[in-house]
């Protein structure tokens, strides 16, 4: 038995899966991989599965963290096998330390890709990298006690823009104590009709340390 901590992509139409399901296609992957895991105890026993910073539904990731229990320790070429029973967009991608602490996870790696139909990509780096350096931005955020307003700018590491050949390339480093803020408040801040983008497309590069240093 070993614990063991894997890195995966999310992209494609494996993007649209909630977290739930993402949990059970990969329970699913280990079992038809043959690859037993280990259980709770119980009536209703389930795997020990757990993904560090669930992705919201249709945002993609490059290096996701999946932390299991394998009943097997000689086992090396796990991840080619369960990669064989993955469906489109989910892959394994690498392995890290597993007993390494969840809690030295310090930022999330974002990129943004912002699509305009109307506005010009130079303009509107201009106009966004005003708007995201003021010391006060303030969003509606959702909690369980409803809505609450927050500084966004709390959350905002760093935040640089750029032209690229789809549109305008935001890349965003968000603290992630004790979990980072979703990215769409980026594009809810935006108060300003002519800089909501058409279309955005969002994605996770992976996690920094507190050194800034990839977390795995």
């Amino acid at each position: 038995m070993r614990k063991m901590r894997l890195m995966f992509a999310k992209d494609g139409v494996a993007s649209y899966l909630s977290h739930l399901d993402v949990m059970r296609t990969f329970s699913r992957g280990f079992n038809r991989a043959g690859i037993q895991l280990r259980h709770t105890e119980g009536f209703n026993p389930h795997p020990y599965l757990s993904i560090a910073h669930p992705l919201s539904v249709g945002v993609t990731g490059s290096r996701e963290l999946l932390d299991c229990i394998v009943m097997s320790d000689g086992d090396y070429d796990l991840p080619r096998k369960l990669n064989e029973f993955l469906p489109s967009g989910l892959r394994i991608v690498g392995e890290a330390d597993p007993d390494r602490d969840l809690n030295e996870i310090a930022f999330a790696d974002f990129t943004l890709t912002l699509f305009y139909d109307s506005v010009a990509p130079a303009e509107a780096i201009y106009d966004l990298s005003a708007l995201f350096s003021r010391p006060d931005i303030p969003v509606m955020k959702k909690s369980k006690k409803g809505l609450v307003q927050v500084n966004l700018a709390d959350s905002i590491d760093r935040v640089g823009f750029e032209i690229s050949d789809d549109g305008v390339s935001v890349s965003v480093l968000l603290k992630a104590n004790p979990a980072p803020l979703n990215p769409r408040y980026l594009i809810e801040a935006i108060n300003e009709q002519h800089l909501i983008p058409d279309f955005v497309r969002y994605h996770r590069n992976g996690f920094l340390d507190a050194d800034r240093r990839p977390f795995a």
